[in-house]
C-alpha cells in the first residue's frame, strides 16, 4: 500500500459514538408529555436501534447488540424515569434501574410530573413525607414548584413541627421571600376560605385574592 503521508484515524470508541448521538433522545423527553409517552417510547428505541446499527457497521468484529435502554446515559434514564406509571417496578428491571430511581433529583422530577409544579410539595407533604429532606426540598424549590401560603402556615403550626423539622426553616424563608409580611404565620388561609365560602357573593373578591395572590 502506496504511504499517504495521513496519520489513519481510529474510529471513535462506541462509548463516545452513544454520547454524540444522544442529542436526539434529549431533545426528545424534554418536550415528552405524557399524553404521548407511548409514541415517544417507542420513538425512543427507533433511536437506540439506529446506534446499535451503527456500531455493528463501524465494528463489523463485535458481536452484534440488541437495542437496549441500558445503552442511554444515566441522565436520560432519569428523565424516563419520571414518566413511569410505577416506579417500584421500574426499579425492579435491573440494578442500574434501581439506582436511577434511588437518585434524589430523578425522585424530585417523578414528583413533579405527577402532581405539577403548583402543589407538588403539598402533595409529597400529605402522602409521602418520608421523601422530603433538606436536600430535596431545595431541589424542589430550584425547580420552580410552588409554596401555597396555607401550606406554610400549615407546617409552621406548632402541632405540626414534628412532622417538618430540620424543614421548616426552608418552608418560612422561601414563604417571607415570596409574602413578604403578608405570610402572617398566626393566621390560617384553610380556616379563612371556609369562612369565606359560606357567601361567596359577598366575599368573591377576597377569596380571588387568596386564590391569585396566595396561590390558595
Amino acid at each position: 500500500m502506496a504511504y499517504t503521508g495521513k496519520t489513519p484515524t481510529a474510529p471513535l470508541p462506541i462509548t463516545r459514538q452513544v454520547s454524540d448521538n444522544a442529542a436526539t433522545p434529549v431533545r426528545l423527553f424534554s418536550r415528552l408529555h405524557r399524553e404521548s409517552t407511548s409514541s415517544s417510547l417507542s420513538s425512543l428505541v427507533s433511536s437506540i436501534g439506529s446506534l446499535t446499527l451503527r456500531r455493528s457497521t463501524l465494528h463489523p468484529s463485535l458481536p452484534p447488540a440488541k437495542p437496549s435502554l441500558l445503552l442511554l446515559p444515566p441522565e436520560l434514564l432519569a428523565g424516563i424515569f419520571a414518566y413511569v406509571a410505577s416506579p417500584s417496578l421500574f426499579a425492579r428491571v435491573c440494578k442500574t434501574f434501581r439506582a436511577v430511581s434511588r437518585q434524589t433529583h430523578a425522585r424530585c422530577d417523578y414528583f413533579i410530573k405527577r402532581y405539577g409544579l403548583s402543589l407538588c410539595l403539598v402533595k409529597i407533604y400529605i402522602h409521602h413525607s418520608q421523601f422530603l429532606s433538606p436536600e430535596s426540598v431545595q431541589i424542589f424549590l430550584k425547580k420552580g414548584a410552588g409554596l401555597p401560603r396555607f401550606f406554610v402556615q400549615l407546617v409552621s403550626n406548632p402541632q405540626n413541627t414534628s412532622a417538618t423539622g430540620d424543614l421548616l426553616p426552608y418552608f418560612v424563608e422561601e414563604g417571607y421571600r415570596l409574602y413578604g409580611e403578608s405570610l402572617s404565620l398566626e393566621l390560617s388561609d384553610i380556616d379563612d376560605f371556609e369562612k369565606l365560602t359560606n357567601d361567596m357573593t359577598e366575599n368573591i373578591d377576597q377569596i380571588r385574592k387568596l386564590i391569585t395572590k396566595f396561590n390558595f
